[in-house]
């Protein structure tokens, strides 16, 4: 897949490993979490860089990128790709025709994210015990 030149960076996906950092919002008696993340950016290498600074402002603390992958997601695709991956949460992601500011007042829709750039996250799998 290559960058479409109308909406200026490429869509990916990952799954990063974090501990809750001073001050986040991670209740007290959960260590860590895999998130996944969404990113529009012009390859994987930025897509990991802004993932890892989006959860930094939230106060997490990176550690690890889950299976050492960032996937490429075909944005005309995404309906599927949320249902296969999220089907019992699918209904928290948008569709392709909806913006995210529909769900996510402080986001944009994938459109405008793939125009600008940016990061989203899905669910966060947080655990009580180092696994």
């Amino acid at each position: 897949m290559s960058q479409s030149p109308e909406l200026g960076h490429q869509l990916f996906e990952l799954m990063l490993r974090v501990r809750p950092g001073p001050g986040c919002e991670m209740p007290a008696h959960l260590v860590g979490a895999d998130v996944p993340c969404y990113v529009a950016a012009p390859d994987h290498l930025a897509a990991l860089r802004l993932a890892v600074e989006a959860l930094k402002k939230h106060r997490y603390i990176f550690q690890d990128l889950v299976g050492e992958k960032v996937r490429q997601l075909d944005p005309t695709k995404w309906d599927d790709h949320i249902v296969s991956m999220w089907e019992d949460l699918s209904e928290k992601f948008p569709d392709q025709s909806e913006e995210l500011l529909m769900h996510f007042p402080d986001r944009e829709g994938i459109n405008r994210l793939l125009q600008t750039g940016g990061v989203f996250f899905g669910p966060f799998c947080c655990w009580e015990k180092q696994p």
